[in-house]
């Protein structure tokens, strides 16, 4: 959802429709553009943060999430658009309170040049969760989240889906009709497995997946 007016240019991927879908997902979901300013959020980020900082508007990112008046060494949208590359962290967010598991990608405008970010943000606080089928948040015991190759990293039946359609050679554009899910959501899972178990590359992922008995060849 809009929290206010901002310039046309200032929209999600091209790849990625700001529907009521997303506006319902259960993962908090929003657009920052290079002044640090919240393009776009939605109910998920606004039900996440509300508790410890109110009303987001005319808020500046770094002030929402980390409660400074400066954007933190570590950021993350600024590693981002800088890299031009897809950048995923699990980290504890004390303003907030909360364990995160956060991918942020860049926003592109037509003439290729970098305009922003796209984030999206799990509360991992506590016990992991996952999306099922259905769409609804379960309880996964032992997840691959947060956990290296060599201690018995498992996988969610979706991250696995999506694993096993790149270990038969399917690109991630291909993958998401397949599945029925968004390229940016095929991203979120492939560039989430290859951080936690400590790979760079889909064939080291599959490698390492087929090794750690993840998924059979």
């Amino acid at each position: 959802m809009d929290i206010f007016e901002k310039e046309e240019d200032k929209t999600p991927p091209a790849d990625m429709e700001w529907t009521e879908a997303v506006d319902a997902t259960g993962d908090a979901m929003l657009v920052v553009d290079n002044d640090f300013n919240i393009v776009k959020v939605n109910k998920a980020f606004v039900e996440m943060v509300a508790p410890k900082v109110g009303s987001i508007e005319g808020k500046k990112c770094f002030a929402v999430m980390h409660g400074g008046a400066g954007p933190p060494s570590s950021c993350a949208h600024l590693e981002c658009t800088r890299s031009r590359l897809p950048v995923t962290k699990r980290l504890f967010e004390p303003h907030l309170g909360l364990e995160l598991l956060i991918f942020i990608s860049p926003v592109k405008d037509p003439e290729g040049g970098i305009k922003g970010s796209f984030h999206v943000i799990r509360d991992v606080t506590g016990p992991v969760e996952a999306l099922s089928d259905a769409g609804d948040r379960i309880t996964v015991e032992a997840p691959l989240v947060g956990r290296r190759h060599g201690e018995g990293a498992r996988i969610t039946k979706r991250q696995r889906e999506v694993l096993l359609l790149l270990a038969q050679g399917h690109p991630v554009k291909r993958i998401g009709p397949i599945l029925g899910i968004s390229k940016k959501t095929v991203e979120f899972h492939k560039y989430s497995m290859m951080k936690y178990l400590g790979v760079k590359s889909v064939a080291e992922l599959i490698r390492v997946a087929i090794r750690e008995k993840i998924i059979t060849p």
